[in-house]
């Protein structure tokens, strides 16, 4: 599956997957191809970027710092 056959998929519900995941499928999509992809590489930032969570009243927010589009907020004893 190419990465925005994947990204529509997840866009649309069809697919779930965890923020670094469609993250990364998101920054493949200029490419052509894995070559094009692995040339531009040496250029990318490769900070980790680490997950947080804190409990607000009943909620547990889950937040990826850089990344406001996939703050969850889950209802206690839910998945996300």
């Amino acid at each position: 599956m190419l990465p925005r056959d994947a990204a529509a998929r997840y866009d649309t519900g069809e697919l779930t997957m965890m923020p670094p995941t469609i993250s990364t499928l998101r920054q493949l999509l200029p490419y052509g191809s894995a070559a094009e992809a692995l040339d531009a590489a040496g250029g990318r930032d490769m900070t980790p970027v680490l997950a947080t969570a804190r409990l607000e009243g009943e909620h547990v927010v889950l937040e990826w710092p850089g990344h406001e589009e996939f703050t969850r907020h889950v209802t206690k004893g839910s998945t996300p």
